[in-house]
């Protein structure tokens, strides 16, 4: 009898997760120019895409989950201001985060070379994957892609993260003052910190490297409040992401859940965050640009995809995101 209504709870729970995942909007995901070759093997490779619309005022524009899902792109209504490839090595324990500047000059299929995040204004997700595997000749596995609106929620599902601020900075765009010390970021605040760019020292590798703290930080919130062990927060983390972000169809109901529950007991320290090997900033006509190198590029990215990130960081140099205390 105790078994049996253990059996039941057990169902009714794994029915509702299912439930609460398919409620995830999903949009259809093409590939647009060649499709590199995927590397056997149960490594996942996730392009992560922080989007807001033209008036940086997500609240003002149409909501970017009911566009995606619609299966059409209006150009020019939406950018992509992150662009981040996740890889998780076969083990699904381990893996590396990283971050593409958006000025980062590239070729984008069909349309020449341009920034980076004018992949994504122009053709959406499909476009952007096509680029970023054109770029690094990495197979991009699935696609989701959550509104800057979006994520201040995403901060309050675990209560907010807390962060340190090693010197007064003062956001110039949104005049906004941070002060030396710890601050506490859940909702809008966590979405001011995520998002300045003026006001610090390297402006966008600055924000890259902020975006990256607060993701390592809801990583370490999410391990020590046991979230992915639980299976009531489990269900609450699936209720809140669905009006929050949207993947690709192809990461259906079941392969999210698989793939949730095989990330339990995931910590910060399993994962490096890096941004991808640059070669110095310029001008191309009127706009600023990073540029990449790509033979670096190259080599990081063909470890990456043989899930061989500690063999190459072991013979090369690159900056690994610093700690808390040392991100401006």
């Amino acid at each position: 009898m105790v078994l049996a209504l253990l059996a039941g709870g057990v169902f009714g729970w794994a029915f509702y997760l299912n439930a609460e995942l398919g409620a995830i909007s999903r949009f259809p995901i093409t590939h647009d120019g060649a499709e590199p070759s995927r590397v056997p093997g149960q490594a996942m490779n996730i392009l992560l895409v922080g989007a807001d619309d033209p008036d940086d005022n997500p609240a003002k524009g149409p909501n970017i989950r009911q566009e995606l899902a619609d299966g059409t792109w209006t150009p020019g209504a939406f950018r992509s201001d992150t662009t981040m490839v996740l890889h998780l090595d076969p083990d699904h324990h381990s893996g590396q985060l990283i971050s593409i500047p958006r000025d980062s000059w590239v070729p984008i299929p069909g349309h020449g070379r341009s920034k980076l995040n004018a992949a994504f204004s122009w053709g959406g997700p499909s476009l952007l994957r096509s680029t970023v595997e054109n770029l690094t000749g990495l197979y991009i596995d699935h696609v989701m892609v959550i509104d800057f609106s979006g994520f201040a929620r995403l901060s309050e599902i675990v209560g907010g993260v807390d962060v340190y601020v090693p010197q007064t900075t003062v956001d110039t765009a949104r005049d906004i003052t941070w002060k030396k010390g710890m601050h506490h970021l859940e909702g809008e605040n966590a979405l001011f910190y995520v998002r300045q760019r003026y006001g610090l020292p390297n402006g966008d590798f600055d924000r890259i490297q902020r975006q990256q703290n607060f993701l390592r930080a809801m990583l370490d919130k999410i391990a020590s409040k046991a979230v992915l062990t639980n299976p009531v927060r489990v269900t609450q983390l699936a209720s809140r992401l669905s009006d929050t972000i949207a993947v690709d169809d192809q990461l259906t109901t079941g392969r999210l859940r698989s793939l949730v529950l095989s990330m339990v007991g995931f910590r910060p320290e399993d994962l490096r965050f890096l941004t991808a090997p640059t070669g110095g900033t310029g001008r191309i006509g009127s706009q600023d640009v990073v540029f990449l190198d790509k033979p670096k590029l190259h080599s990081l990215f063909d470890a990456v995809a043989h899930s061989d990130f500690e063999g190459w960081y072991a013979h090369h140099s690159i900056g690994l995101l610093p700690g808390g205390h040392d991100i401006n």
